[in-house]
């Protein structure tokens, strides 16, 4: 037995990827280059005898897979109802990772902790990529974004299937976990190392400090991967994977990874299909790779969002608002299927909107429709104000003055909107389940009483804030403006 010093392992991962850079220039399948790899740790076994070397065959045959495709569901038997989910787990040669949760057998993607109810089933899609960690929700108008440090305190939301089946329990299935925790489980301090050949298979075990084992039983034939993984107590198995194996072009990979508590099955992984390491694999991920829409809004979780900011995925990169509003106006790009239709009031498919969700939309929907309608005249009166200052040129003085008449004004309609908005507030309700149901004669009935409460409200129009505008122009400034509106083109003076 000897003893491994945390990190004392990093001279062989040089060797590594000297050995990989040369059977990538030969052509050579990662399982050679893992073959090459055990030869050459042999035959300098006294230089590099602290290192489990079967050990770290396992973990170099797993990061050998830089690319591809993986859908793979998991079976959790923990608590009274078992639960099966489907994922997604895509890579991109550089380094990028998609991870899609595709929701459990009842199409739920995420429950409440606090009730374990169901919230949604929308699939949850996250990125990770140089600019940080992204989640779309799959057919949603807007993604957020986690940039800097915040990104790795949400990698733990992502799964990485390349750590299946190397540990004894799939807490290292984590994204921020994965094959480190072959060499470093920091509640467990530093292990001493075994590693010994049973017939055709390696045997190494790592004995921790406070006595605990981790033992590994390694098939050189099927791609340095582990059919069986045990964490022991004493004599006893608290934890324990067991695994079949599968090759998918030159990568081996289990196909099932049975994991125990105590002798009790309480999670099974299926790897349902795996293409790896093609020729033709993505380079790079970017949000439409997730299936983000041209003119979807992005959300930084990362830092404040200031006044007025806006950024938009314009299917390539990321831009201001304003930048995107003046390439869409020049033709340069064009908005999304789904957001298109949603910016012409259409109807558009929901497919994974439950009830509660539908009911909850069409209510803030007509929560702000209702809004809208009480507090139409603001805008009004703001832009009737705005055209009286440009029309009569107004000086900085007279300009102030109208805009305190203006909030003046608005501030009484506000006091009347106030006192009635229970009332108003149900009538508009009412008005907009009528005109869904083509009621006439009750929508009819209905703008007539709202007109009726609006009325106080056009007085203040037409008694304060005009009335008072128009003491502010001196003659001089009317027949300026007089004379400008007689020598306007006719077009021109259209509304």
């Amino acid at each position: 037995m000897w003893r491994v010093i945390r990190g004392r392992h990093t001279p062989f991962s040089a060797m590594v990827d000297s050995v990989r850079s040369v059977g990538t220039r030969h052509g050579s399948n990662p399982t050679c280059v893992i073959g090459l790899l055990v030869l050459i740790t042999s035959a300098h076994g006294q230089d590099h005898r602290d290192v489990p070397r079967a050990l770290q065959a396992l973990e170099q045959t797993r990061k050998s897979i830089v690319s591809g495709r993986v859908e793979w569901e998991v079976r959790q038997l923990r608590g009274e109802k078992e639960r099966r989910w489907s994922y997604v787990s895509r890579l991109a040669r550089n380094g990028d990772v998609i991870f899609e949760n595709r929701g459990d057998q009842d199409g739920w993607t995420r429950y409440d902790l606090a009730t374990g109810r169901g919230t949604t089933k929308y699939p949850q899609s996250y990125l990770t990529n140089a600019d940080g960690l992204w989640l779309f929700q799959e057919t949603g108008t807007s993604a957020r974004w986690w940039g800097g440090a915040m990104k790795n305190s949400l990698l733990g939301f992502m799964k990485d299937i390349r750590s299946v089946g190397s540990c004894p329990s799939t807490y290292n299935m984590a994204n921020d976990v994965g094959l480190a925790a072959l060499w470093d489980i920091p509640h467990l301090g530093a292990a001493s190392w075994e590693e010994e050949q049973l017939g055709d298979m390696h045997k190494v075990t790592a004995t921790y400090e406070l006595g605990q084992k981790t033992i590994w039983y390694i098939n050189p034939e099927k791609g340095w991967n582990a059919e069986r993984i045990e964490f022991k107590i004493g004599d006893e198995v608290i934890h324990e994977v067991v695994c079949s194996l599968k090759q998918h072009g030159d990568v081996w990979l289990p196909e099932t990874a049975d994991y125990y508590d105590r002798g009790k099955l309480v999670e099974s992984i299926r790897v349902k299909s795996a293409v790896l390491n093609e020729p033709d694999d993505p380079k790079r991920f970017t949000l439409a790779d997730m299936g983000v829409e041209p003119g979807s809004s992005i959300s930084p979780q990362h830092r404040p969002v200031k006044m007025g900011e806006g950024l938009i995925w314009n299917g390539e990169d990321i831009c201001s608002r304003k930048q995107w509003d003046a390439d869409v106006k020049s033709g340069k790009r064009q908005w999304g299927p789904t957001l298109r239709m949603r910016n012409a009031g259409e109807t558009y498919d929901r497919p994974y909107e439950t009830e509660e969700q539908r009911l909850r939309r069409e209510m803030a929907m007509l929560t702000i429709s209702i809004r809208g309608a009480m507090q139409r005249h603001e805008s009004m009166w703001a832009r009737y104000v705005r055209q009286f200052i440009e029309r009569y040129k107004l000086n900085e003085d007279q300009a102030q003055q109208a805009q305190t008449l203006l909030k003046k004004s608005q501030e009484r309609a506000r006091q009347i909107v106030t006192r009635k908005r229970a009332v108003w507030t149900s009538l508009e309700a009412q008005l907009a389940h009528a005109r869904e149901q083509g009621q006439k004669d009750k929508v009819r009935e209905l703008v007539i009483r709202i007109d009726e409460l609006r009325a106080p409200i056009d007085l203040i129009f037409r008694n304060q804030l005009k009335p008072g505008l128009e003491r502010l122009p001196t003659r001089a400034q009317r027949r300026a403006a007089e004379q400008r509106a007689s020598t306007q083109p006719a077009a021109a003076k259209k509304p």
